[in-house]
């Protein structure tokens, strides 16, 4: 009786049993300002329905995600993850799970990866550590925020600016010299990428150490993510919350991602799999029933279209309410003071059957000129910085901007922190298919040709040669005008993979080093050699970084056919042999390395005999003996081409031959220290020096061996060689052992281990890691401390994917739980 005033209490709107009358009840008891008194019309928005939390239910999801963030605050990390298919709800809840966080006191960082955004290197971690540190800087004291950049300061060193090639904003945390900045990048370490991965982690870490609030990363659309730096990263910190989404459907049993999930499960790092189904009908009545602020019955008749419709996709339900209400056929009657519809016209006009053709119907009665902003803005992918449409905008003198500011009242782009954002992915899905396939490689090679015209321009390069540069390789060969054009595009490539080699993304390198050579095809050897035998060898040894085994091979048979001397084989020959070192293949490596010497005029013994072994050690280090170390640290640098590399490739032989041929190195060890004192100081001549004091060492001579390994140590340090510097250090801290107490020498181990990270020199880490580990257990701690340090020790290796060196601690460790009587499966298996 109640609701007869606004309306004729007849056919649907009737009661018809006792149920409909005690859900109104409790419905009006629960939530009288929905269903109790009328709406307020002054506050209610004239232009749409009011969408909130609780419209969209998914109450029991939430709790979980809640139950999961408790957890990671109360230092036991935990991974959480919402998957479904397109428009379930993903994103939504992420963000209503940030704003409980940001509610609760913690700090809420997001970023999103994208299909078209492949090209951009970091750019989902980037903006999301980016906006930390923005945030950093406006909420903190003057006092805290001096402590914080000493903390950052102190993990990260002196790489510090490598980091901030990667997170622009962390320079206004710590002070990073302009010189540091704008230094040669990647010629100081062993592997560029790792070392990125290894100072991301650390910030990480030291930000979720001393931070006084919990921090959460939401990281969107991980389907199109590299999840290997995320395993470690996620069981690196033990205040971060993780949370991610994912599109399940497009992700199946051999996807990367799946595999991140499967090595953070390794770690022990528990994850929470929250699975987003579409609504069931039931759920649906509620949301439209909260929506319309309507008992359930009087939306029976609405709830039958719209279910039937859009099968419970959340996406397509609040779109389509959307679409019924622009269209007049969902309004609010000012008679009435409800909404209100018309079953009957609704049913007359053809409905969409799915959510892109309701996209496309909405996008098609917009103005051309705003269809065709959207379109332009759908080939960068779901977002973009609004200073590249602007340029665009500029270079094209096509209006872009002000279309697209009245695209954001219809619900179809955002524009906020300097970005235009669609408001789902979906939309930017339809916008991009509506374009037709012919015509997309032509548009992606207009906007990246005129992008990259002016970024080459620009007084400072930035990242946006390589938003250009996507572009132009979306378009790809097809577009190409005349020969002249294709030239310029190669060189844009190489310009994009040298600045993504710069800010150590080498898998984004790599693609833009491959389309150079695809746009340059074979006949380019002939006219072009410099040019193709450059991107073959960038192309290769970002192959050699990323294990991409396939297109190393496919470039080194490039190289080998049409290299035109001995000398331009040499460096892809490097690389194929630390390949074969890389894919245990070590024999092959070996003898790789040794043909490549003979070629070199260096031909190598296959060993000695042990009394002309023993000779010639002494020999060697006798005559080294009697050079001062001032003399040798200041020693003439070797400038010989073909010694130099003769040096790499022994320094190559000397990391593996002890693994298969001991009998070798002393051959390899005598000639890098031969060709030093003869040809001068090359950066690989430290680790010649420091196996040289491993062989003096086992002869007997400790103090000998040590002053040996000394000299490399400080040479290391005077010419800033952190390539080697794990190597060094590892092999200077052995012969330490027999000089120091072993409980002080093995204490080196944990330095050299951050010294090979910092240098992304994982095999020498793990060694690092394993050595200390078996230091521990012979110096003589507790046996229950040994065991801790075997288990922690297996962690590290297991996340740094270093099977060989897990495996033989597995095999310490369980020699050392027999000794103290524990379970195996206490130590080994349990990862809390």
């Amino acid at each position: 009786m109640i609701d007869c005033i606004n309306g004729d209490f007849s056919g649907d709107e009737s009661y018809s049993n006792i149920s409909d009358v005690t859900c109104d009840l409790c419905l009006m008891a629960n939530y009288p300002e929905k269903f109790l008194r009328d709406l307020d019309f002054d506050s209610l928005s004239l232009t749409r329905p009011t969408w909130n939390e609780t419209v969209f239910v998914r109450n029991d999801e939430f709790a979980s995600l809640q139950c999961s963030y408790r957890q990671s605050a109360s230092g036991s990390p935990e991974l959480a993850l919402i998957a479904g298919d397109s428009g379930t709800g993903k994103s939504w809840l992420a963000n209503r799970l940030g704003q409980y966080i940001v509610a609760n006191g913690g700090v809420f960082l997001k970023g999103k990866f994208d299909r078209l955004h492949q090209s951009q290197p970091f750019l989902a971690l980037a903006a999301a550590l980016n906006s930390y540190c923005d945030l950093s800087i406006e909420e903190t004291n003057p006092e805290r925020a001096i402590w914080i950049s000493s903390k950052i300061r102190g993990a990260l060193g002196q790489d510090a600016c490598h980091l901030v090639r990667v997170i622009p904003t962390l320079s206004k945390i710590i002070v990073v010299d302009e010189c540091e900045v704008g230094s040669e990048a990647n010629q100081d370490c062993m592997d560029a990428q790792q070392r990125i991965y290894y100072l991301m982690y650390r910030f990480v870490e030291t930000i979720s150490i001393f931070s006084d609030r919990i921090i959460a990363l939401f990281l969107d659309d991980l389907q199109w993510a590299d999840g290997r730096f995320l395993a470690s990263l996620i069981d690196a910190n033990k205040r971060f919350f993780f949370l991610g989404c994912y599109r399940d459907d497009e992700t199946g049993n051999d996807h990367p991602f799946l595999k991140m999930i499967e090595s953070v499960q390794g770690l022990g790092v528990t994850t929470r799999i929250v699975k987003l189904e579409c609504m069931d009908k039931d759920i649906v009545t509620k949301m439209l029933s909260n929506l319309l602020c309507l008992f359930p019955r009087l939306v029976r008749s609405l709830l039958e279209i719209v279910y039937y419709t859009t099968k419970g996709n959340p996406l397509f339900f609040s779109h389509l309410i959307l679409s019924l209400h622009r269209d007049g056929l969902l309004c609010l009657s000012l008679t009435r003071r409800r909404w209100e519809w018309n079953e009957e016209k609704i049913l007359s006009r053809s409905l969409p059957e799915d959510i892109a053709m309701l996209f496309s119907y909405r996008i098609g009665r917009l103005p051309s000129d705003v269809k065709s902003a959207l379109c332009t803005l759908s080939c960068f992918g779901s977002s973009v910085e609004v200073d590249v449409i602007e340029k665009l905008e500029a270079s094209l003198s096509n209006n872009l901007i002000d279309p697209l500011a009245l695209t954001e009242k219809e619900g179809f782009v955002n524009k906020s922190n300097g970005k235009f954002q669609f408001f789902h992915d979906r939309i930017q899905e339809v916008l991009y298919s509506m374009i037709p396939e012919e015509q997309r490689c032509l548009y992606h090679m207009k906007y990246g040709l005129s992008l990259a015209e002016l970024s080459l321009n620009a007084n400072k390069k930035n990242t946006m040669l390589c938003v250009a540069v996507g572009q132009i390789n979306l378009g790809g060969p097809s577009a190409i005008s005349n020969d002249e054009q294709r030239l310029e595009i190669v060189k844009y490539n190489l310009a994009a993979g040298k600045m993504a080699v710069d800010m150590s993304e080498f898998h984004s390198a790599f693609h833009f080093f491959d389309n150079g050579i695809t746009f340059l095809e074979k006949i380019y050897w002939k006219n072009h050699y410099a040019l193709s035998l450059e991107l073959h060898e960038l192309a290769a040894e970002c192959a050699l970084i990323t294990r991409d085994a396939f297109s190393l091979t496919v470039l080194t048979d490039q190289v080998l056919n049409y290299a035109r001397s001995f000398e331009d084989t040499l460096n892809i020959s490097y690389i194929c042999m630390s390949t074969l070192g890389y894919a245990s293949r070590i024999s092959d490596s070996v003898e790789m390395g040794l043909d490549i010497m003979k070629k070199l005029g260096e031909e190598l013994p296959r060993s000695f005999s042990d009394n002309c072994t023993e000779d010639r050690i002494k020999t060697t280090h006798t005559m080294l003996d009697e050079i001062s170390v001032t003399k040798l640290l200041n020693y003439r640098m070797m400038t010989d081409k073909k010694k130099m590399m003769a040096m790499k490739f022994l320094c190559r032989l000397a990391s593996v031959t002890h693994q298969v041929h001991p009998n070798l190195l002393p051959v390899v060890t005598l000639k890098m220290v031969e060709l030093t004192i003869a040809h001068g100081m090359s950066s690989m001549s430290p680790i010649g020096f420091a196996y040289l004091g491993s062989l003096v060492a086992k002869l007997g001579n400790i103090k000998g061996g040590y002053k040996c390994a000394s000299l490399a140590k400080s040479l290391v340090d005077k010419m800033n060689l952190k390539e080697v510097a794990g190597e060094v250090y590892w092999v200077s801290i052995k012969i330490l052992c027999y000089i120091e107490p072993l409980p002080v020498a093995n204490e080196n181990q944990i330095d050299c281990e951050a010294l090979a990270l910092g240098a992304g020199d994982v095999t020498w880490a793990c060694y690092s890691r394993l050595m200390y580990a078996n230091g521990i257990f012979w110096s003589g701690s507790q046996l229950s401390v040994s065991a801790d340090v075997y288990f922690r020790g297996r962690r590290f290796l297991m996340s740094q994917g270093h099977v060989t060196t897990e495996n033989y601690l597995l095999l310490l460790q369980r020699s050392l739980l027999i000794l103290i009587g524990a379970d195996e499966g206490e130590f080994i298996t349990d990862t809390n």
